[in-house]
């Protein structure tokens, strides 16, 4: 009778240090996971951030684009709007030098 308590004795420790090591080994698993996890949340976030600033600087740069061409429309619209025949230009002239003359 002394044997087979001492061998149930040595099972039930038996079973208690397998559930121990699994408990171990469940722990470093879950770690393990939890660290992949963030890592790849790390990732993904920084991923996030460069994407969003290439976004950024594309449209940055069109509205650069779109600011220079309609600035160069407007200007191109008012130098076709202020041509001066050369009568107009000479009489133009006159005047200037009427006036600077007078002021000297």
């Amino acid at each position: 009778m002394k044997e087979v308590i001492e061998k149930i004795v040595s099972t039930e420790n038996e079973a208690k240090s397998i559930i121990e090591r699994a408990r171990i080994e469940a722990d470093r698993i879950i770690a393990e996971a939890k660290r992949k996890a963030q890592d790849i949340i790390d990732k993904t976030r920084r991923d996030a951030v460069i994407e969003a600033q290439k976004i950024i600087d594309s449209a940055i740069e069109k509205a650069e684009q779109e600011k220079q061409k309609q600035l160069t429309q407007k200007s191109q619209k008012i130098t076709s709007q202020f041509v001066l025949n050369e009568e107009a230009k000479q009489k133009a002239i006159e005047w200037i030098i009427k006036v600077v003359c007078k002021k000297s």
